[in-house]
Protein backbone atom coordinates (compact mmCIF):
# COMPACT_ATOMS: atom_id res chain seq x y z
CA UNK A 1 0.00 0.00 0.00
CA UNK A 2 0.87 3.70 -0.78
CA UNK A 3 1.94 5.29 2.40
CA UNK A 4 -0.05 7.89 3.64
CA UNK A 5 -0.16 10.86 2.23
CA UNK A 6 -0.33 12.64 5.59
CA UNK A 7 2.38 10.74 6.96
CA UNK A 8 5.04 12.33 4.49
CA UNK A 9 3.93 15.72 5.26
CA UNK A 10 6.86 17.47 7.21
CA UNK A 11 5.36 18.63 10.79
CA UNK A 12 4.66 22.54 10.43
CA UNK A 13 7.14 24.39 12.48
CA UNK A 14 5.51 26.54 15.21
CA UNK A 15 5.39 30.03 14.96
CA UNK A 16 7.89 32.33 16.89
CA UNK A 17 5.85 35.29 17.29
CA UNK A 18 4.49 34.61 20.99
CA UNK A 19 8.58 34.03 21.69
CA UNK A 20 8.85 37.16 20.39
CA UNK A 21 6.71 39.14 22.73
CA UNK A 22 8.11 37.62 25.65
CA UNK A 23 11.49 40.40 26.23
CA UNK A 24 8.65 43.20 25.68
CA UNK A 25 6.36 41.17 28.37
CA UNK A 26 9.21 40.99 30.72
CA UNK A 27 9.87 44.61 30.31
CA UNK A 28 6.29 46.26 30.96
CA UNK A 29 6.10 43.82 34.38
CA UNK A 30 9.50 44.46 35.84
CA UNK A 31 9.53 46.09 38.22
CA UNK A 32 10.47 50.02 38.40
CA UNK A 33 13.25 51.98 40.27
CA UNK A 34 12.24 53.31 42.96
CA UNK A 35 12.50 57.18 42.70
CA UNK A 36 15.44 58.92 45.02
CA UNK A 37 14.31 60.39 48.00
CA UNK A 38 16.14 63.89 48.48
CA UNK A 39 15.97 67.45 50.08
CA UNK A 40 13.61 69.76 48.06
CA UNK A 41 13.37 73.71 48.46
CA UNK A 42 11.26 76.39 47.30
CA UNK A 43 10.73 80.00 47.30
CA UNK A 44 7.39 81.10 47.32
CA UNK A 45 5.36 84.70 46.47
CA UNK A 46 1.40 85.45 47.12
CA UNK A 47 -1.36 86.98 48.75
CA UNK A 48 -4.09 86.42 51.39
CA UNK A 49 -7.92 86.92 52.00
CA UNK A 50 -8.78 86.94 55.67
CA UNK A 51 -11.20 87.80 58.36
CA UNK A 52 -12.14 87.41 61.68
CA UNK A 53 -14.43 84.54 62.75
CA UNK A 54 -16.09 84.26 65.65
CA UNK A 55 -19.28 85.18 68.12
CA UNK A 56 -18.31 88.98 67.55
CA UNK A 57 -17.48 88.84 64.34
CA UNK A 58 -20.50 89.42 62.20
CA UNK A 59 -20.12 92.68 61.07
CA UNK A 60 -16.51 92.57 60.05
CA UNK A 61 -15.32 92.21 56.77
CA UNK A 62 -12.54 90.07 54.97
CA UNK A 63 -9.44 92.07 53.58
CA UNK A 64 -6.45 91.44 51.76
CA UNK A 65 -2.81 91.18 52.11
CA UNK A 66 0.85 89.41 51.34
CA UNK A 67 2.11 86.77 51.70
CA UNK A 68 5.57 84.93 50.89
CA UNK A 69 8.19 82.71 52.44
CA UNK A 70 10.24 79.38 51.74
CA UNK A 71 9.51 75.70 52.09
CA UNK A 72 12.19 73.01 52.66
CA UNK A 73 10.86 69.44 52.85
CA UNK A 74 11.62 65.76 52.39
CA UNK A 75 10.63 63.56 49.43
CA UNK A 76 10.28 59.94 50.02
CA UNK A 77 10.29 59.36 46.17
CA UNK A 78 7.00 57.95 46.35
CA UNK A 79 4.94 60.96 46.32
CA UNK A 80 5.15 61.86 49.97
CA UNK A 81 6.79 65.09 51.14
CA UNK A 82 7.26 66.53 54.31
CA UNK A 83 7.84 69.73 54.39
CA UNK A 84 8.22 72.35 56.64
CA UNK A 85 7.57 76.35 55.79
CA UNK A 86 8.66 79.76 57.09
CA UNK A 87 5.87 81.73 55.80
CA UNK A 88 5.18 85.34 56.55
CA UNK A 89 1.60 86.91 55.99
CA UNK A 90 -0.86 89.75 56.56
CA UNK A 91 -4.22 88.77 58.11
CA UNK A 92 -7.07 90.78 59.79
CA UNK A 93 -10.32 92.06 58.91
CA UNK A 94 -12.47 95.42 58.20
CA UNK A 95 -15.25 96.42 60.69
CA UNK A 96 -17.35 99.38 60.42
CA UNK A 97 -17.71 101.31 63.67
CA UNK A 98 -19.22 104.71 65.34
CA UNK A 99 -16.96 106.64 67.24
CA UNK A 100 -19.12 109.88 68.70
CA UNK A 101 -21.72 109.63 66.16
CA UNK A 102 -19.31 109.66 63.12
CA UNK A 103 -19.03 106.32 60.87
CA UNK A 104 -15.51 104.82 60.81
CA UNK A 105 -14.14 102.55 58.80
CA UNK A 106 -11.44 100.34 60.63
CA UNK A 107 -9.09 98.04 59.24
CA UNK A 108 -6.79 95.51 61.04
CA UNK A 109 -3.90 94.71 59.90
CA UNK A 110 -1.76 91.94 61.50
CA UNK A 111 1.48 90.45 60.82
CA UNK A 112 2.66 86.77 61.50
CA UNK A 113 5.76 84.26 60.82
CA UNK A 114 3.80 81.44 60.20
CA UNK A 115 5.45 77.88 60.87
CA UNK A 116 3.33 75.27 59.03
CA UNK A 117 4.52 71.46 59.30
CA UNK A 118 2.87 69.89 56.15
CA UNK A 119 2.81 66.20 54.46
CA UNK A 120 1.62 66.53 50.99
CA UNK A 121 1.80 63.94 48.49
CA UNK A 122 2.48 64.82 44.61
CA UNK A 123 1.83 62.57 42.05
CA UNK A 124 5.22 61.55 41.07
CA UNK A 125 4.80 60.74 37.11
CA UNK A 126 4.48 62.41 34.49
CA UNK A 127 5.41 66.88 33.72
CA UNK A 128 2.29 67.71 35.48
CA UNK A 129 2.25 67.06 39.54
CA UNK A 130 -0.81 67.18 41.42
CA UNK A 131 -0.67 67.55 45.01
CA UNK A 132 -2.50 67.91 47.87
CA UNK A 133 -1.39 68.94 51.81
CA UNK A 134 -2.27 69.20 55.25
CA UNK A 135 -0.21 69.89 58.40
CA UNK A 136 -0.86 71.77 62.08
CA UNK A 137 0.65 75.11 61.90
CA UNK A 138 2.09 78.04 64.50
CA UNK A 139 2.26 81.76 63.77
CA UNK A 140 4.10 84.06 65.70
CA UNK A 141 2.91 87.79 65.73
CA UNK A 142 5.40 90.67 63.86
CA UNK A 143 2.91 93.64 64.37
CA UNK A 144 -0.19 94.45 64.82
CA UNK A 145 -2.15 98.33 63.67
CA UNK A 146 -5.59 99.46 63.28
CA UNK A 147 -6.01 101.94 60.68
CA UNK A 148 -9.20 104.10 61.18
CA UNK A 149 -10.77 106.62 58.79
CA UNK A 150 -14.03 108.48 58.63
CA UNK A 151 -16.42 107.82 56.26
CA UNK A 152 -16.33 110.63 53.57
CA UNK A 153 -12.74 111.76 54.28
CA UNK A 154 -9.50 111.26 53.25
CA UNK A 155 -7.79 111.40 56.59
CA UNK A 156 -6.86 108.31 58.68
CA UNK A 157 -5.47 107.64 61.95
CA UNK A 158 -2.91 104.30 62.53
CA UNK A 159 -2.29 103.32 65.76
CA UNK A 160 -0.65 100.13 67.47
CA UNK A 161 -2.97 97.46 68.66
CA UNK A 162 -1.59 95.76 71.25
CA UNK A 163 -4.53 93.99 72.16
CA UNK A 164 -3.43 91.06 69.55
CA UNK A 165 -1.91 87.89 71.23
CA UNK A 166 1.83 86.96 70.19
CA UNK A 167 0.96 83.34 69.30
CA UNK A 168 -1.81 81.72 67.08
CA UNK A 169 -1.68 78.53 66.27
CA UNK A 170 -4.48 76.00 64.05
CA UNK A 171 -4.28 73.76 60.75
CA UNK A 172 -3.54 74.30 57.14
CA UNK A 173 -5.56 72.13 54.22
CA UNK A 174 -4.54 72.88 50.61
CA UNK A 175 -3.99 71.72 46.97
CA UNK A 176 -1.98 73.16 44.06
CA UNK A 177 0.01 71.55 40.63
CA UNK A 178 3.57 71.71 39.92
CA UNK A 179 4.84 71.48 36.63
CA UNK A 180 8.31 71.45 34.96
CA UNK A 181 9.00 73.66 32.58
CA UNK A 182 12.93 73.50 30.87
CA UNK A 183 14.31 72.16 33.98
CA UNK A 184 12.78 73.88 36.33
CA UNK A 185 10.05 73.08 38.48
CA UNK A 186 7.42 75.54 39.15
CA UNK A 187 3.72 75.53 41.41
CA UNK A 188 0.51 77.36 41.94
CA UNK A 189 -1.29 76.28 45.11
CA UNK A 190 -4.12 77.29 47.22
CA UNK A 191 -4.70 76.85 51.31
CA UNK A 192 -6.76 77.08 53.90
CA UNK A 193 -5.24 78.69 57.30
CA UNK A 194 -7.65 77.77 60.19
CA UNK A 195 -6.30 79.46 63.41
CA UNK A 196 -7.61 78.32 66.67
CA UNK A 197 -6.28 80.93 69.77
CA UNK A 198 -8.34 83.98 70.55
CA UNK A 199 -6.82 86.92 68.12
CA UNK A 200 -7.38 89.61 71.52
CA UNK A 201 -7.35 89.36 75.01
CA UNK A 202 -10.97 90.39 74.84
CA UNK A 203 -14.03 88.00 74.92
CA UNK A 204 -15.65 86.67 73.28
CA UNK A 205 -12.94 85.20 70.89
CA UNK A 206 -12.04 85.92 67.53
CA UNK A 207 -10.02 83.60 65.07
CA UNK A 208 -8.03 84.34 61.89
CA UNK A 209 -9.31 82.24 59.16
CA UNK A 210 -8.41 82.56 55.34
CA UNK A 211 -7.40 81.62 52.30
CA UNK A 212 -3.63 82.07 50.64
CA UNK A 213 -2.65 81.72 47.01
CA UNK A 214 1.08 81.37 46.29
CA UNK A 215 3.25 81.16 43.60
CA UNK A 216 6.69 79.56 43.36
CA UNK A 217 10.02 77.80 42.07
CA UNK A 218 11.02 74.72 43.38
CA UNK A 219 14.84 73.44 43.47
Amino acid sequence: MPPDADATKMPRPRTLLPLAGLPLLALLLAPRPAAAQEWTGGLKLGGTVTTLSGDAASELDPRTGWAGGFSLGYDFGTGLVVRPEVIYAVKGAYADLDVDGIPVRARSTISYAEIPLLVSYRYPHGTLHPVVYAGPMAAFKLDATIRFRARGSDREQTEQDDSVQGFDYGAVVGTGLEWDVGGQRLSIEVRGSFGRANVREAEPPLRNTGAMLLVGVLF
